[in-house]
């Protein structure tokens, strides 16, 4: 998804406000090179934020009582 800055807003908080977490940051600056070397996104600046997928661990829940 394409997303366009309306007011400026620091690169890392507008990924936290898309994802919800930071942990997708290195792959959104490695998909939009072109914002690199920016801390602060400017008005009109164009950016890519992708959907990626959540590597969930199924986790095997024991009942205490039988």
């Amino acid at each position: 998804m394409i997303v366009e800055v309306f007011q400026e807003q620091r690169y890392d908080e507008m990924v936290f406000n898309h994802y919800g977490t930071l942990e997708h940051f290195e792959k959104v600056l490695e998909i939009n090179k072109h914002l690199v070397h920016k801390h602060i996104l400017e008005v009109g600046d164009k950016l890519e934020l992708s959907e990626f997928k959540e590597n969930f661990k199924e986790i095997k829940i024991e009942a205490l009582w039988e």
